[in-house]
């Protein structure tokens, strides 16, 4: 709850820089794809990071295909917040023993891996300004940046009653009905309908087809 007001509240306040630096989606993509190049040009990082990164990039096309969909982008601004998350665990993990396995052993000159790890940096520090940037693409699409990060709630089934209001439970076999009357002292007609007329016809049916079969052998 804490993490959905600050959100909404960093999206909101941020309007007005989103209106000077008006930056496309395709601009913003093209950005994100050459810090990702950048940051994995030296293998330190697992493979979870490009799968990540791809995703990204992935959802970045899927913005520049539909311009009217609001939903790639609520995908997207997602995907970022908790890539910035997943940054920060996986270079708190791999720095110390990428740095071991590639520049002590002599594979890759130290030059090189701080670059790239500084292009990671820089990278997890940009996605703030992505979200800010594309926050104002959602709201022209018709995407409501107050509902983006809203958890659900969970609501009553369909047939009960729920705090707020609703339909109640309906048995449709009618016995607890049945079952009030007989504790309120009201006999139930079905049960002494089935009781008098019911076995009294069922009687005289059964003595008619003994009389039937008596007439029909001659007995």
């Amino acid at each position: 709850m804490i993490f959905r007001s600050e959100m909404q509240s960093l999206l909101s306040s941020s309007s007005g820089v989103v209106a000077k630096a008006n930056l496309s989606v395709k601009t913003i993509a093209f950005i994100y794809f050459l810090f990702s190049v950048f940051t994995q040009m030296v293998d330190w990082l697992p493979r979870s990071y490009a799968f990540m990164e791809a995703w990204c990039l992935a959802l970045f096309l899927w913005a520049m295909a539909c311009k009217e969909n609001p939903e790639p982008i609520s995908m997207l601004l997602v995907s970022l917040v908790m890539g910035v998350v997943f940054d920060i665990i996986h270079m708190w993990l791999s720095f110390g023993t990428s740095y071991k396995s590639l520049v002590d052993d002599g594979n890759v000159s130290s030059g090189l891996y701080y670059f790239s790890v500084t292009m990671a940096v820089i990278a997890m520090l940009l996605k703030p300004v992505y979200i800010i940037l594309l926050s104002s693409d959602y709201g022209k699409r018709g995407g409501d940046l107050s509902s983006l990060f809203k958890t659900p709630t969970g609501g009553a089934m369909p047939g009960f009653m729920s705090q707020g209001g609703g339909q109640a439970y309906q048995n449709l076999d009618g016995q607890d009905d049945r079952a009030s009357m007989l504790g309120s002292g009201v006999k139930d007609p079905n049960s002494a309908f089935v009781g008098s007329q019911g076995f009294t016809g069922q009687q005289q049916q059964m003595g008619g087809g003994h009389m039937g079969m008596g007439g029909g052998y001659g007995y």
